[in-house]
């Protein structure tokens, strides 16, 4: 008996930890989706990454419903709430950043990168001049 509530009480613990973890992982999409939005740019960060992301939440959500399927049991595919909500949160805010990167925000010019406006404005503008005196002889 001692065992088993030992057992059930790392269980409940683990099951906890699981739904942190779901609330921090929804969370931590947030201020980079605010970003993008403020900033109208998508410069600065990788998509591979988040095509990644993407891939993955859908092969979970193809996991679950592949369960459900052998099972017979519909309700199998919610039988892990953490890992259905991981999933959902994975897909939808990827599909914000992918939207962002390839539909809003096209442009990948950077408006706060200001070392990149000095340089195009102080590099000088002579290539492709004809004028007589930029060409040095020998």
């Amino acid at each position: 008996l001692a065992i088993s509530l030992m057992f059930s009480s790392i269980y409940n613990t683990v099951y906890l930890l699981s739904f942190i973890k779901l609330g921090c992982s929804m969370i931590k999409y947030i201020p980079q989706a605010w970003l993008n939005y403020e900033r109208k740019s998508t410069t600065g960060w990788s998509i591979h990454n988040i095509m990644l992301d993407f891939t993955g939440g859908t092969l979970s959500f193809a996991q679950l419903i592949l369960d459900a399927i052998r099972s017979g049991n519909v309700t199998e595919a919610l039988g892990n709430p953490v890992k259905f909500g991981m999933g959902l949160a994975s897909i939808g805010f990827d599909l914000v950043f992918l939207t962002q990167h390839f539909v809003l925000y096209t442009d990948r010019y950077d408006p706060q990168d200001i070392e990149a406006q000095v340089r195009c404005q102080s590099a000088p503008s002579t290539y492709g001049s004809t004028d007589s005196s930029d060409v040095s002889t020998f």
